[in-house]
């Protein structure tokens, strides 16, 4: 099976955010993984401590910030 994508950058409703969305999908993937893998670890690893939302927050966004350019997506 062979699957192409195809965007039409001459065309004037071009949207070059929705092409980086294309190019970013494995690194959106890889960013999930990373978050699942975070959140599994602080379920086996913290001994009922609590973890603070602002915790939980900056860590999931510097997984975000590590993988994914929100920026060129529209974000």
């Amino acid at each position: 099976m062979k699957v192409t994508f195809e965007f039409d950058t001459e065309n004037e409703n071009f949207n070059e955010e929705e092409l980086q969305t294309h190019y970013q999908a494995e690194n959106m993937a890889k960013c999930i993984f990373e978050i699942q893998n975070k959140l599994k670890s602080w379920e086996k690893y913290n001994n009922s401590e609590t973890i603070s939302i602002e915790k939980v927050y900056d860590e999931i966004f510097d997984i975000i910030q590590a993988n994914v350019n929100m920026g060129k997506m529209g974000y």
